[in-house]
């Protein structure tokens, strides 16, 4: 339970932990960010995670994943380490005021990171997700979508779109979400019992501020520009 093994590690039980699922893409690729239609699905691997606030500006991260307690301060840039994401989503969480401080937190997770299973964007789901609770605070699941979409893109430098973060903090797995992009209009779909889907690792590492993604989305980014309008997905 990760309940005990936050205690095992930090002295003391979680304030709250949630379980947010990864993401697979059924329909729609390289649209989202160019104000289209897509339509991902929730699975049912993803992350555990456990969080306390801290009253100072530390963040103590420990994963079962890896052996070392990672300790920075809140202020922390990013350092290209796994922790970065978690990082983000506090320093994110405290602009909102969700927190005050810095926090514990423990992270069990079934999903392969970098597998393109969205792992970072159900981190950081969750720990706004866990955050909002805490505070009190009266925040759409769609806002805590564009907040965690704002970590990867401005404190990451991640040049995703929304699609990930709308599908994680929004759809339960067995649901697809039909979600027009531009609009952040949606409608949760269940999908037919009667078929399985299977999702194949196929053993490579990626990461979408790299690569052909991040062409794709600068070629698309000049396109968007010459044009003045975001929704070129929906140009007729």
């Amino acid at each position: 339970m990760i309940e005990h093994d936050f205690k095992t590690t930090f002295e003391s039980s979680p304030e709250q932990s949630l379980f947010t699922p990864g993401r697979v893409n059924l329909i729609g690729e390289h649209t989202d960010y160019n104000g289209g239609m897509v339509l991902p699905t929730a699975i049912e691997l993803g992350p555990r995670i456990a969080l306390s606030p801290r009253n100072d500006d530390l963040v103590r991260i420990k994963s079962e994943s890896f052996d070392d307690l990672i300790i920075r301060p809140l202020t922390d840039t990013p350092d290209d380490h796994w922790s970065d994401y978690i990082i983000g989503a506090v320093q994110f969480a405290r602009k909102a005021d969700m927190l005050s401080g810095g926090a514990d937190i423990y992270v069990q997770t079934t999903l392969p990171f970098g597998a393109g299973l969205s792992s970072s964007a159900a981190i950081i789901v969750g720990i706004l997700k866990i955050s909002r609770t805490l505070s009190g605070k009266n925040i759409s699941d769609t806002e805590i979508a564009v907040t965690a979409r704002q970590v990867e893109n401005e404190y990451i430098g991640m040049p995703c779109g929304i699609m990930d973060q709308m599908a994680v903090a929004v759809a339960y797995p067995g649901q697809a979400l039909a979600l027009d992009t531009d609009k952040l209009t949606f409608d949760l779909i269940a999908l037919p019992e009667t078929h399985h889907m299977a999702v194949i690792h196929s053993g490579k590492y990626r990461r979408l501020s790299e690569g052909r993604y991040k062409m794709r989305k600068e070629e698309c980014d000049v396109v968007k520009e010459a044009l003045g309008r975001e929704d070129i997905c929906k140009i007729s």
